[in-house]
């Protein structure tokens, strides 16, 4: 995907509830210094949390991506975080009051500490979203917080270009400034939604926003390239992941279709109602997307 958007450097970040970790280190050793990665905490308790975030940071993680139900639970997590001077990836920091004052204790008690929240849109004014308005808006303005615009047609409510989102981001821009905003893509959850990556890289400047050259040149690449690859990427040690981590999301269904429509020419869908229908003969409670997913399935092999 890298090469053929053109895209040279990129942070690779696991999502809630997929610990991944083996994909990430195969991407470092193929990719090396064009990547940096972000891990999550995982497990059930917050000893398999930190024995897992011990494992990640050999692992040569940047620094972990937290839900807002996850700041609170894990602080060794984020006193290891802190004293190394890594990122934490702060997802929708604004929901919460007391998240957002704890991020904001976060950035203030460890001085090499980094925030960023991607997916960091919203189809209302900063006093209609957030929970504390106040305290977000002291959190936007700390010189070590920094906002990624992704997540653009999974945040609005409305269609391409999601005009509901330019409030919000005008009001975000004026705290955080074009020194600390960069450009996300949410590869590979925009595909769910029938979004491509160009239409995710062209947004801001479809939105309505009034954007110059040299903002351009920061969103796209001058921040990131200044905050994640000016330094070395942290050393890379081989990792032994256990068994019990691989079974936590080996099986997870991911959701497709979550926005768009699919639209068959009528012969084909006249096919493919009739097979669907023959099979709730024998299985009658089964549903349209589940018969699909079968047939997808039975064909996988037939892919190259």
């Amino acid at each position: 995907m890298f090469e053929r958007s053109g895209i040279e450097k990129g942070v690779l970040v696991l999502g809630p509830g997929v610990p991944d970790f083996q994909s990430l280190y195969e991407a470092r050793q193929m990719a090396g210094d064009r990547i940096r990665y972000m891990g999550i905490p995982i497990g059930e308790t917050e000893s398999q949390r930190n024995e897992l975030a011990e494992l990640q940071l050999h692992m040569g993680i940047s620094g972990m991506r937290l839900m807002p139900f996850e700041i609170a639970p894990n602080p060794l997590i984020l006193q290891k975080l802190g004293e190394r001077g890594l990122w934490l990836y702060a997802i929708n920091p604004h929901q919460d009051g007391d998240v957002t004052r704890l991020l904001l204790q976060w950035v203030e008690e460890y001085p090499e500490g980094r925030i960023a929240s991607p997916h960091f849109l919203f189809p209302a004014a900063i006093s209609e979203a957030a929970d504390d308005p106040a305290v977000l808006r002291e959190l936007l303005q700390h010189p070590r917080f920094y906002a990624i615009l992704s997540r653009h047609g999974g945040a609005s409510r409305q269609n391409y270009p999601h005009a509901d989102l330019l409030r919000w981001t005008s009001e975000v821009l004026d705290l955080v400034t074009w020194d600390r905003v960069m450009w996300g893509s949410e590869h590979p959850v925009l595909y769910w939604r029938n979004e491509c990556v160009q239409g995710a890289w062209e947004w801001i400047q479809r939105v309505g926003l009034e954007v110059s050259q040299g903002d351009l040149r920061r969103f796209y690449r001058g921040n990131a390239q200044r905050l994640f690859f000016d330094e070395a990427a942290p050393e890379m040690e081989p990792i032994d992941i256990p068994r019990w981590v691989r079974k936590l999301f080996s099986n997870a269904p991911v959701a497709l279709a979550q926005r768009g429509t699919l639209n068959l020419p009528a012969p084909a869908y006249a096919e493919l109602l009739s097979g669907y229908l023959r099979e709730c003969e024998s299985n009658p409670g089964m549903r349209l997307n589940d018969y699909l997913a079968e047939e997808l399935i039975k064909r996988m092999d037939n892919l190259d």
